[in-house]
């Protein structure tokens, strides 16, 4: 199969490259190509349809399909040897360098597609969550807020305190907070 990117593309988003470093891109690229067809699977699908018709909403345009696959490559580039940090002195020649364990989270020294790549050549999904009210029950709260214990209301407790005295159930941790009366405590 075709690479998804060329040289080129990995030159314009890192900096010129060397004749010696040309073959090395290229094997990175085809490399970066294969992981990606590996993780979209319909990827060469989705190019075609975008070649066929611009319009197509199922198609994806081959220019962003090449940004992607030549960031994956620049990205291995730029920290080969995958160090957390780096540190240079030229007094006395220091140089020393940080490496984090296998198991962080982060890309080190490996060619990797993550998930922010795959997110740029996926198409959004429509979120199901939605925004709204939380539906409150009114009468449990103190007076200025609930009928609790409001006299016009009918309300005959003070507070939640005295209800939950009242009620055989005591606050002592105090985890409703800022809503209790504490007035009849002192």
């Amino acid at each position: 199969m075709l690479p998804l990117a060329t040289t080129d593309d990995v030159s314009d988003l890192w900096r010129p490259l060397t004749s010696s470093e040309f073959d090395r891109v290229s094997r990175l690229i085809d490399k970066a190509s294969a992981l990606l067809r590996q993780r979209i699977p319909w990827i060469d699908d989705r190019v075609s349809r975008f070649n066929a018709d611009p319009t197509d909403p199922a198609g994806l345009d081959p220019v962003t399909v090449a940004t992607v696959t030549a960031t994956i490559v620049k990205r291995y580039l730029v920290n080969q040897d995958g160090a957390t940090n780096t540190s240079v002195s030229t007094g006395p020649y220091t140089i020393s360098k940080g490496f984090a364990l296998r198991g962080d989270k982060d890309i080190r020294g490996e060619l990797v597609v993550t998930e922010s790549d795959v997110a740029a050549l996926t198409p959004a999904k429509r979120s199901k969550s939605r925004i709204g009210t939380i539906k409150t029950r009114p009468r449990m709260a103190p007076f200025p807020y609930g009928d609790l214990g409001n006299p016009a209301l009918g309300g005959k407790y003070g507070g939640i305190d005295a209800l939950l005295i009242e009620e055989g159930m005591s606050d002592p941790s105090y985890e409703f907070g800022p809503f209790i009366d504490r007035s009849a405590d002192e």
